[in-house]
């Protein structure tokens, strides 16, 4: 594992030695962002000069504001031009994100699963195709929702800041090779002034398989905790007073062989709520699984979540709340518009 930094003008003037002398062996370092020339980062030069005299192992990384693939080459072009003559050791980073998909939005251009895609292929492609080693800036949320998985063929550079994540072992997503993880964007080093992104890098030796999963990971399911120790912020005493019994599975996601637990069914998926990170290897799966697993439900013509909660409940009473429940449940209001064909999670009614 290798200390890190990813730095632009927003650090003003950084003190390179004393960023070595802090223990940080890599800096990726804006180059610029969009495609006219008068976008280069105004700091990229002093920040590459300063870092290889500092013995830093260097990369860089370039924001986009591509809109299609013929813009999404023009910023690859200029890009090019902007680092040429530069030896680097690291990857060329593509760098593009929510603000990326906001400044399309505001020109009214949606950017969809395959064009965000596109973009991100046709920029590192070009790059590519002029001898640089190239790679993906992304984060869990954007690889889930944003993107379709051809972008999985780049190495990944995660972006990931939540909190009790042990970062002395390799992130993980599955399907990706991920190189290197940005875990802070408050951190606070000598020689830099304010906040800097935090990041560590990987050997390839370094990468470790796929998590086995030992259980089926279904959101809701309720499962045992066997006196395992918990990684987060919060212990199991402090936010729930016990460190043994019967929690539920907040969300679906693992992360580095971990879970987000909660200890009540009514707050699984629900943003706000405390949360603790634990092994999936310590955690037993309850028998009676099937009663507390979402259903999942495809929606027909004419259904609101009014008429699918009739459709689901088992009683006549709090209709109206049980529709509210699905809709939050999957991440909606009860006012959402759904489509025919759209497939939701069933939760247990509360």
């Amino acid at each position: 594992m290798h200390r890190g930094i990813d730095v632009s003008v927003y650090q003003g003037v950084i003190d390179w030695q004393e960023v070595k002398m802090a223990g940080i062996e890599y800096a990726i370092i804006r180059a610029g962002y969009g495609r006219y020339a008068k976008q280069k980062d105004k700091y990229f030069v002093r920040n590459v000069e300063g870092a290889k005299a500092a013995g830093i192992k260097i990369g860089a990384y370039w924001f986009g504001y591509a809109v299609d693939k013929v813009t999404a080459k023009q910023e690859a072009e200029m890009c090019a031009d902007i680092i040429q003559g530069i030896d680097f050791d690291l990857p060329i980073f593509y760098d593009y994100e929510y603000d990326s998909f906001r400044a399309a939005e505001s020109k009214g251009i949606t950017i969809d699963k395959t064009l965000a895609s596109d973009i991100v292929i046709t920029f590192l492609d070009t790059l590519a195709a002029k001898g640089y080693t190239v790679a993906n800036y992304c984060n869990p949320d954007l690889i889930k929702y944003r993107f379709d998985d051809r972008i999985s063929k780049y190495d990944t550079w995660i972006a990931d800041y939540e909190d009790g994540i042990d970062i002395t072992i390799p992130y993980v997503v599955e399907g990706f090779k991920v190189i290197g993880w940005q875990y802070s964007c408050k951190g606070q080093l000598p020689g830099i002034q304010g906040n800097v992104d935090m990041d560590v890098f990987y050997d390839v030796e370094e990468l470790q398989p796929e998590p086995v999963e030992t259980l089926e990971i279904v959101a809701g399911n309720k499962v045992e905790l066997n006196n395992t120790p918990c990684y987060s912020s919060e212990t199991i005493a402090t936010s729930y007073g016990k460190k043994t019994g019967t929690y539920y599975l907040w969300d679906d996601t693992v992360k580095n062989n971990r879970i987000r637990i909660t200890n009540a069914a009514s707050r699984v998926g629900v943003k706000g709520q405390v949360t603790c990170w634990v092994d999936i290897t310590d955690i037993n799966l309850k028998k009676d699984i099937e009663e507390y697993q979402d259903k999942l439900y495809t929606v027909c013509k004419g259904d609101g979540f009014w008429t699918i909660a009739k459709k689901h409940s088992s009683t006549d009473k709090n209709i109206k709340k049980y529709a509210e429940q699905i809709a939050t449940h999957n991440g909606l209001n009860i006012n959402s518009t759904i489509h025919s064909g759209q497939v939701l999670k069933i939760p247990k009614q509360q």
